[in-house]
């Protein structure tokens, strides 16, 4: 079929002038000697006219022949795909080149028409791998945070668990002692016995306390939980020992030292506050002897510091370096002044734990006095122990 038999000559200017003024293609001309004569279209604007083809259009010098051949066949065409014109405009796209030889005229058109680059299709192909990478990057991620709140979940659930037990268990005891002073108070009143009641009250005033000591710890043991970036501050570690010492009631010839370099060191405060307070308190309440020496050492570690705790008291024998980390779980109290709730070193476990800490116990009475207390902490070296 004709193809003026299908459009009018109108529309086909009209297509073929869209398709120029929207660089999607454009036109060149040769004469016979193959001599660019005109262009039209900014998609060809970089071709120099009167020019020989070869020089005006660097893709087809050294074309010459293939080109002239054309006018033998003028069905066939000469063919350059893909090319990229290099010094013409910038961000030149890369082109499709077709060169026909037009008999009614008697010259050669070459048309040039907008290529998907093939660094386009990389460039495509690059965005869609790097989508695709995100995408992967992203379900990791929310993996991860899947794995960790089913983590934390099960953290929660063992502590719930532990929480119950403690609850059903531990407690009993200074429950069952609470009702059975109130027994026996109302025994004595019965045989108006006021001596005897006073001594019962004061032993349910004490059991009391002990049970609100007891409650107020546990409470404090289960709110630990996981430390935030937000948590962390610079802290100057000999200062927070030093105020800690402070602070710790002790026997007027109970004597604590202090060793080594402490840092300052980002890291949660009250965490370690926490931590070494009650190993100190710990090793002072349950020592011996009144003349008794407790002492901290600190030295530098690749994760942050390291803190040893010893004292020269009567030790802890090696079947009890677990128990004494349970709830409620005390040894013989060599002072017998029974202050203590028993959970301080269950809270030091989990504070230990919950911060990625490590503690251990070193503690052997039957070859030496003494127990020491190796706890390696976390933190970023902000800088050395600093002048005082």
């Amino acid at each position: 079929m004709n193809i003026l038999n299908a459009a009018s000559i109108e529309d086909l200017v009209e297509t073929s002038t869209f398709l120029i003024e929207r660089s999607l293609c454009g036109l060149v001309w040769l004469d016979p000697d193959l001599v660019v004569r005109d262009r039209a279209g900014p998609l060809v604007d970089f071709v120099t006219l009167n020019e020989p083809v070869g020089t005006a259009l660097l893709p087809l010098y050294g074309c010459d022949d293939d080109i002239r051949a054309l006018r033998a066949n003028p069905r066939h065409r000469v063919e350059l795909a893909n090319v990229k014109i290099v010094g013409g405009r910038s961000e030149s796209p890369r082109i499709n080149i077709f060169l026909h030889w037009l008999e009614t005229s008697g010259r050669y058109v070459i048309i040039v028409v907008r290529a998907t680059m093939q660094s386009e299709v990389e460039a495509e192909l690059e965005n869609q791998s790097r989508r695709r990478v995100l995408a992967e990057a992203k379900i990791i991620e929310q993996a991860k945070a899947l794995e960790r709140a089913n983590a934390e979940l099960t953290r929660a659930n063992r502590d719930l668990d532990e929480f119950a037990n403690i609850i059903s268990h531990d407690l009993k005891s200074p429950m069952r002692a609470l009702r059975y002073l109130s027994e026996d108070v109302e025994q004595a009143l019965a045989r108006a016995d006021e001596k005897a009641a006073k001594a019962h009250l004061a032993d349910l005033r004490q059991q009391a306390r002990r049970m609100s000591r007891m409650l107020t710890d546990l409470l404090t043991y289960a709110r630990i939980g996981p430390n935030d970036e937000e948590a962390m501050t610079e802290t100057d570690t000999r200062g927070l020992i030093e105020t800690i010492i402070a602070s710790l009631p002790r026997p007027e010839g109970f004597a604590i030292q202090i060793a080594g370099e402490w840092p300052v060191l980002r890291t949660v405060e009250a965490a370690l506050d926490l931590v070494v307070r009650n190993l100190v308190d710990n090793a002072i309440k349950h020592h011996d002897r009144t003349d008794g020496c407790v002492t901290l050492a600190a030295a530098s570690h690749p994760i942050g510091v390291e803190i040893l705790i010893s004292d020269d008291g009567p030790g802890i024998a090696p079947k009890y370096h677990e128990a004494i980390f349970q709830p409620f779980r005390q040894l013989a109290d060599p002072t017998g002044s029974g202050t203590s709730s028993g959970i301080g070193l269950s809270l030091v476990r989990k504070t230990v734990e919950t911060n990625r800490a490590r503690l251990q116990l070193d503690s052997a009475p039957a070859l030496r006095r003494g127990t020491t207390f190796q706890l390696t902490w976390p933190g970023e070296v902000c800088s050395p122990e600093p002048d005082r």
